[in-house]
């Protein structure tokens, strides 16, 4: 989004631009879009000043079709620039390892990159032959990239990852943005809501050749989009879709594979605030006291406003997902 201006060049970002500019872009609602930032923040960024990086780091070319790509990076890597002088934003306190660190954000069984610790730590590059799996997913779909397309692709990654790879990361927050993926291909990027190859492929970085060969190319807007036409968030569009997404494929272990199995959504709200702050607090948090204040007063009023949950036992299994604005452990039902 930098290179169309809806983001700063230089790689800096506070959390309301990235809220701002996806909602601009993508029209993703606004609890979505403070979900995603808050996650940049907390697990990538400084709290003091609610910035993160998502930096382009030159690295080696990649494969494509018929010309060589200069340039290819890696974004969102830690930057000097995202710390404080001093205080809870400063490097004294806590690293700030930018948007892509694997395992805080980023994790494993992504759509179209390898795990981090099966390809020498390139968990940016995309994998033109997992993209052309998509491809065939979508052919089955009659050529769309839906929702069935989209989690077929999930099935057959996170076996790949279960079975290859001993020390992937599945933790609840990495968990949530790995299942969530695979849905926004579907939901945000298809031409005003119609996801199909001429939309996905330029978003997603490939192209496929004269000969039937798919290649990576740079991500790119393609030409004639337009956004989708209705918001898309957090409660009423991604919970919904985390639960057959993940039965899609084995059951991975994490700390919500109840509500996924159970296929509930009831508690998840709940679930994943207590699993932030504990996760926080003990891989995070531990060189401060006033780091984990601050980390405590960010999660209460930038991740609780986002988290959609059930605030009684459901009567029907039509229940009404609302929405949670204090801490669990003094919620009252």
């Amino acid at each position: 989004m930098a290179n169309y201006g809806y983001l700063p060049r230089n790689g800096i970002i506070t959390a309301e631009q990235a809220i701002s500019a996806s909602k601009d872009v993508f029209n993703m609602d606004y609890d979505l879009g403070a979900f995603l930032s808050f996650e940049a923040v907390a697990f990538g960024g400084n709290l003091a000043t609610s910035v993160f990086s998502s930096a382009f780091h030159v690295r080696p070319p990649v494969h494509v079709c018929s010309r060589s790509l200069t340039v290819q990076g890696a974004v969102g890597g830690e930057d000097a620039r995202t710390y404080s002088s001093t205080g809870i934003g400063s490097k004294e306190v806590g690293r700030q390892y930018g948007l892509d660190a694997h395992g805080r954000v980023e994790g494993d069984a992504s759509a179209t990159r390898q795990d981090y610790n099966l390809n020498d730590g390139d968990n940016h590059s995309g994998i033109p032959s997992w993209f052309a799996r998509l491809v065939d997913a979508a052919k089955v779909n009659g050529g769309e990239f839906n929702h069935a397309a989209t989690n077929a692709l999930y099935g057959q990654n996170a076996r790949l990852s279960l079975a290859n790879n001993p020390t992937s990361v599945w933790q609840a927050h990495t968990i949530v943005v790995t299942l969530a993926e695979y849905g926004l291909i579907t939901e945000f990027v298809g031409n005003g809501g119609v996801a199909n190859y001429d939309s996905v492929a330029p978003f997603m970085g490939f192209e496929t050749s004269n000969n039937g060969t798919v290649c990576a190319v740079f991500e790119h807007f393609p030409k004639n989009w337009f956004r989708r036409s209705t918001p898309y968030g957090l409660v009423d569009g991604v919970v919904g879709n985390l639960v057959p997404t993940f039965l899609s494929g084995p059951l991975l272990p994490n700390p919500l594979q109840d509500y996924f199995t159970t296929a509930s959504i009831g508690g998840l709200g709940c679930a994943l605030y207590q699993h932030f702050k504990n996760g926080l607090t003990v891989e995070m948090t531990g060189q401060s006291q006033a780091y984990t204040a601050q980390m405590n007063v960010y999660l209460q009023q930038k991740l609780l406003p986002a988290l959609p949950v059930r605030r009684s036992p459901p009567r029907t299994s039509r229940s009404t997902l609302t929405v949670l604005t204090q801490p669990c452990s003094t919620r009252t039902s």
